[in-house]
């Protein structure tokens, strides 16, 4: 499956991974609130039964919660390529 909440999940299940990655402080609902928050809206405003909160957006999830690749741990190389 390539398409759908098949696909979807994971996407998702990715972005919350990576986010609590860079804050492990944050909580389930902090996590919850940052991916919807951010996420790119696909429908009607507020018709969310037929898109969910939208299209999952990793760049805006990481920064808002206020992480930038300039942040990572000095020993991480690939962050600051």
């Amino acid at each position: 499956f390539s398409t759908g909440t098949s696909i979807a999940a994971a996407h998702v299940s990715g972005v919350a991974a990576l986010v609590l990655e860079l804050k492990p402080s944050l909580k389930p609902a902090d996590i919850r609130a940052t991916l919807m928050s951010t996420a790119k809206p696909l429908g009607p405003a507020g018709q969310m039964t037929d898109f969910g909160a939208g299209l999952v957006n990793a760049f805006g999830a990481v920064n808002a919660i206020g992480r930038k690749p300039s942040d990572a741990p000095a020993g991480d190389a690939e962050a600051k390529q």
